[in-house]
């Protein structure tokens, strides 16, 4: 959903299906492996920079910030807690 936002495109356009990968030899899905490469596709600020040259653009907890092309990125720290495995 937030690649859809960020571009306008669908899921089969800009090719991004989720927030997580499931990692099969960890048994867990990880977040925060979200580079911006990862969604295909114009980028809303592409747009607005085409149209109004100069824009400044702040990424504020976007997922995909890694790599993008802003002048500003804010976001959380990811967490590096390790949560108790089940039995």
């Amino acid at each position: 959903m937030q690649a859809t936002l960020l571009t306008g495109a669908l899921p089969r356009e800009h090719g991004n299906r989720g927030n997580g990968w499931y990692f099969r030899d960890l048994g867990e899905v990880l977040l925060w492996r979200q580079h911006n490469a990862l969604v295909g596709g114009d980028k809303l600020w592409d747009a607005a920079r085409r149209a109004h040259p100069g824009y400044t653009v702040a990424n504020v907890c976007w997922w995909y910030a890694m790599g993008a092309q802003v002048d500003w990125t804010v976001t959380p720290r990811p967490s590096t807690r390790r949560w108790p495995q089940g039995p």
